[in-house]
């Protein structure tokens, strides 16, 4: 019997698109998978990347006091290529501080600032709250331009992180709105609403998790494939802070709060050395001790009359005076007792032992700020001046103000009531006569600090010492009867009736 037998040497067609089919779905797995691979790849390049550049901005600022400029996409291939963009450092606006990363300012290299799918990420810096592109002081309290809103994958909810200082943006596989390494800008994305806030230059940008699906649609839910990255001001400083190299606005507080604690004593303890070493009567006593019989008068100057031993000052002028002003020699009845004159009205203060005095011991006038600096005005300075620093035996930086944000730092201002700086032939009360400085609530003078914000804050209209010291400025008002009971504490006479 003869045994049939099958031919093995090749497939049926069945067989063959069997394989085929297999082959077909093996590769696109293998393709799947590689585009995944690839795409994963890109993202973790990318997110590597701006790592390494927030590293090099924080570098960047601790040596440079500030942060760079955007560079120009269209500057590829030029000279000026990587470098900042010269119209953000001279026309600082929210658009002119948009372009990409300046590599070669920020010393990267320019593959460093191209993400994983081959496009210059985009960098926005803050220049209008704060302009953060200019060397200056900055600390933990500053802020920035723009605002970041977190969303969930799905395009809901919103974390806001308001005062964002700089922005840096992956546009993505679909690299719409990025700037190409050929130099030339890409169109903004037109649907999708989250992608197109990360173009606009309005100062929002939005974050939400990334997808690779590059089939955008009109629903701002849809998918995101947009990778945001930014710091804020605590990001930027907080390393610096706690490596040492910056100081922390609390600590900045508390320094210049002790500095200026520490000039202030030094002032007021030169203030009082010079006004109790002052003896402000002149040839001592052969003229300084006022009598029942003196007659002077120096504009509003009390007057002693010859036999009821009061005090008068002139209170005011007759409508009919002629307009008689300045130094009035007071004109006496025939017995001597009263005082008369047919323009001026005398107001009677007091008797003679409760304003007699020896001693008048004065205050230094303010320092104009003319030459030689730190000494004396040769009048009273009305508004606030400096402190009269070279005749009080300090020097120049010992009156700095220490919340000056100046450079060269402004001065500490010394405001001295008229009545208490004289000089030493000046006829005018002296400083512990109980009835100077009432309108100026009994207060000799004033040291007053800029404060926190480095401005002049306190309104001077009522004048320095009336005036209420404005919350940001830090007043040290020093009142009359202070000085008199540190000197009288001392032994230094104050108020002697006769001669020593």
């Amino acid at each position: 019997m003869i045994k049939a037998f099958r031919n093995n040497s090749g497939f049926t067609l069945t067989e063959m698109a069997m394989v085929v089919m297999l082959m077909g779905i093996i590769g696109s797995i293998l393709v799947t998978s590689l585009n995944a691979r690839m795409s994963q790849t890109s993202y973790t390049v990318t997110k590597q990347r701006m790592a390494a550049i927030k590293e090099a901005m924080i570098s960047f600022l601790r040596v440079n006091g500030r942060l760079p400029c955007s560079a120009t996409v269209t500057d590829i291939e030029t000279e000026d290529e990587g470098k900042e963009n010269a119209d953000c450092l001279s026309e600082l606006d929210i658009a002119n501080s948009f372009g990409i990363l300046p590599w070669s300012t920020l010393k990267l290299s320019r593959e460093a600032v191209i993400d994983g799918w081959g496009n210059f990420f985009s960098y926005h810096i803050s220049v209008e709250i704060k302009n953060w592109v200019v060397s200056g002081k900055f600390s933990d309290t500053d802020q920035g331009d723009f605002t970041v809103l977190q969303k969930k994958s799905d395009g809901t909810g919103t974390e806001q992180v308001p005062e964002v200082v700089f922005v840096m943006v992956s546009h993505g596989p679909n690299g719409k709105g990025a700037g190409t390494v050929k130099g030339t800008p890409n169109a903004p994305p037109t649907g999708h609403v989250h992608e197109l806030e990360n173009t606009n230059l309005d100062g929002t940008y939005v974050k939400r998790d990334f997808s690779d699906n590059t089939d955008l649609v009109t629903n701002p839910n849809g998918p995101f494939d947009d990778i945001v990255e930014y710091m804020t001001v605590g990001d930027l400083v907080g390393p610096l802070i706690k490596e040492g190299s910056v100081q922390s606005s609390a600590a900045i507080i508390s320094k210049n709060n002790s500095d200026l604690s520490e000039k202030i004593r030094k002032i007021r303890y030169a203030l009082f050395y010079f006004s109790s070493s002052q003896l402000d009567d002149p040839n001592e006593c052969s003229f300084g001790k006022w009598t029942a019989n003196t007659t002077m008068v120096y504009g509003g100057q009390r007057v002693p009359t010859i036999s009821n031993g009061h005090y008068y000052e002139v209170d005011g002028l007759d409508p009919e005076s002629d307009g008689k002003t300045g130094i009035i020699e007071p004109i006496w009845a025939i017995d001597g007792t009263t005082l008369v004159d047919n323009h001026v009205t005398w107001k009677d203060k007091g008797s003679l032992t409760d304003f007699e005095r020896h001693y008048r011991h004065r205050l230094p006038m303010g320092d104009s700020y003319s030459t030689p600096l730190g000494t004396e005005a040769e009048a009273i300075v009305d508004s606030g001046a400096g402190v009269p620093y070279s005749i009080l035996g300090l020097s120049s930086s010992d009156i700095d103000d220490p919340w000056s944000k100046t450079i060269p730092k402004e001065k500490l201002i010394y405001a001295v009531h008229a009545e208490v700086a004289m000089t030493a032939d000046d006829y005018r009360a002296g400083i512990f006569f109980s009835y100077t400085l009432q309108g100026a609530n009994g207060v000799a003078y004033r040291l007053l600090s800029r404060g926190p914000n480095g401005d002049l804050d306190t309104d001077t209209e009522e004048g320095w010492l009336l005036s209420a010291c404005a919350d940001d400025d830090m007043c040290t008002d020093v009142l009359v009867s202070e000085l008199a009971s540190a000197m009288a504490n001392v032994g230094i006479k104050v108020d002697s009736l006769t001669c020593p």
